[in-house]
């Protein structure tokens, strides 16, 4: 999954991919103005580390940095919350016997620095899957023990700190996990996930209070193995989850059921093509996804009863895995995911899209067909008992890295052309820039592997010549970057 947040008043549609020739994107998505938040094995201090990207309104590439320990870091969720994002997911830093991964929750800053970082949990499998940041943050997941097997929680922290505040678990009849949560306008969560009672994953809906104390819990079953990736409470007085389902023969198609306030089913599909669709994530209110179908990309709408209104796919070489989604609008469509290739590996890549989901020359429609079906409904009993897991502090390592945009898809868009073109070259220790057009500017140098050397310049520049002393400590080659208005260039040069 792939976490995505933008301000798109002045953007033109776009494909980019953004990495280097390692996995930089087991997960994607995108956020902010505009952010992409991701996992990467290619940079970072261990094994594979969170990763955050910046860039502009076109989709070019502004800063990224990685996050992480030493050892094995993954991201499931990134929330935007006041002056900066909230990650979690898991880690593998905490050296506890027969204790392979803790929760993973870290607070960044909105100009990309680490304000706290925690891992919690026991001597288990403990994972964070999402999390709700309404003044202080309630992160879900599951935790695993040798007395409950794997058991849903709700872990609330202070939002200053990152101290618990209250945690709670819920342990059931089959090994249940909390995979997706909401709050509600009416007061409370909404969480969503699966359980294994009956031998095979079941979708399964439950309600909390504010204090997280569970109010019901029920399992939806449609006959085959379900596995539900999103939950909305946020938009009226029902609450809707959409998920994957499992056919007998191998195929994979899309449901999506609503509930009133106590969990009865008031409408239900199942969503299907000629090919097997995967599900990646879903903005409300208007129900704007991202999937896959077979190989390719795809994006879909569903009106208010979960009937599909358009598809479309976008194909490139390689494959295409789905992420996350930022819609403002029905026509303002930011997407992401991970793409495949066998030159580079695993990049990210952020795809801003017209009404509809449409680039011209870059998506194509599909068809999807619905049919009624109404999973059968049963109370299921969770156990709520207060836990208290072990929360360590954690040190994060922080790298700067460089990414020259892949266009994915030629556009076409004609952007303003500038007075005059940005000219660049290095001479003696100076570097001299001439821009065409004035505004934010940064000037940063980098070694050949991405790591940023030194930051020489930030901010707003006016047009014309500007000079700039580059001090270098060691000899070598280096990257010189300028980021300006009229686009990104590039200067090697050998000290």
């Amino acid at each position: 999954m792939i976490w995505i947040m933008a301000n798109l008043a002045l953007m033109s549609y776009f494909i980019n991919a953004y990495g280097g020739y390692g996995d930089d994107g087991r997960f994607c998505e995108p956020f902010g103005d505009i952010y992409l938040a991701g996992t990467t094995d290619g940079y970072g201090a261990g094994k594979s580390d969170l990763m955050l990207v910046k860039t502009d309104s076109l989709g070019r590439f502004w800063w990224a940095r990685t996050y992480g320990t030493t050892l094995t870091d993954e991201l499931k969720c990134m929330e935007e919350v006041m002056f900066g994002f909230l990650a979690v997911g898991y880690t593998a830093s905490v050296p506890f016997p027969n204790d392979p991964y803790d929760m993973l929750i870290l607070k960044i800053s909105t100009g990309g620095a680490p304000v706290w970082a925690k891992a919690i949990g026991g001597n288990g499998l403990d994972v964070a899957t999402g999390a709700i940041c309404l003044g202080n943050y309630l992160v879900s997941g599951y935790f695993e023990d040798n007395d409950h097997g794997y058991y849903p929680v709700l872990v609330c922290l202070d939002r200053d700190s990152g101290d618990i505040l209250w945690a709670k678990g819920y342990s059931g009849p089959g090994g249940e996990a909390f995979l997706a949560s909401s709050y509600l306008t009416y007061g409370g969560y909404a969480l969503t996930g699966i359980t294994g009672s009956a031998g095979k994953s079941i979708a399964i809906v439950a309600k909390t209070d504010a204090d997280g104390n569970l109010l019901w819990a029920k399992s939806y079953e449609f006959g085959e193995a379900t596995r539900p990736r999103y939950m909305d409470g946020s938009s009226g007085g029902w609450l809707t989850v959409i998920g994957e389902v499992y056919g007998a023969d191998g195929d994979t198609s899309l449901f999506g059921f609503q509930l009133d306030q106590d969990g009865n089913v008031l409408s239900s599909r199942i969503i299907e093509s000629d090919r097997n669709l995967h599900m990646g994530s879903v903005c409300s209110p208007q129900y704007i996804l991202t999937g896959l179908y077979r190989d390719d990309f795809m994006i879909a709408r569903l009106d208010m009863g979960m009937n599909p209104l358009w598809a479309k796919v976008f194909s490139y070489e390689g494959n295409q895995y789905p992420g996350g989604i930022y819609c403002p609008s029905s026509s303002k469509i930011l997407a992401a995911g991970v793409t495949k290739t066998p030159d580079r590996g695993l990049d990210f890549f952020l795809a801003y899209l017209g009404p509809e989901g449409a680039l011209e020359g870059c998506t194509e429609e599909i068809q999807l067909s619905v049919r009624d079906d109404t999973p059968t409904v049963a109370d299921l009993p969770l156990i709520q008992e207060d836990i208290f897991p072990t929360v360590t502090d954690l040190q994060i390592y922080t790298m700067d890295v460089f990414f020259d945009p892949v266009e994915m898809c030629p556009t076409g868009v004609d952007e303003k052309a500038p007075d005059s073109p940005m000219s660049l070259s290095y001479s003696k220790g100076i570097l001299h820039l001439g821009l065409g057009r004035g505004g934010f500017v940064s000037v940063s140098v980098y070694d050949p592997t991405g790591r940023l050397i030194q930051r020489v310049f930030t901010g707003e520049m006016e047009k014309g010549e500007h000079e700039f002393n580059i001090i270098l400590a060691t000899r070598g080659v280096f990257l010189i970057t300028v980021r300006a208005p009229e686009g990104t260039k590039t200067l090697r040069i050998i000290r």
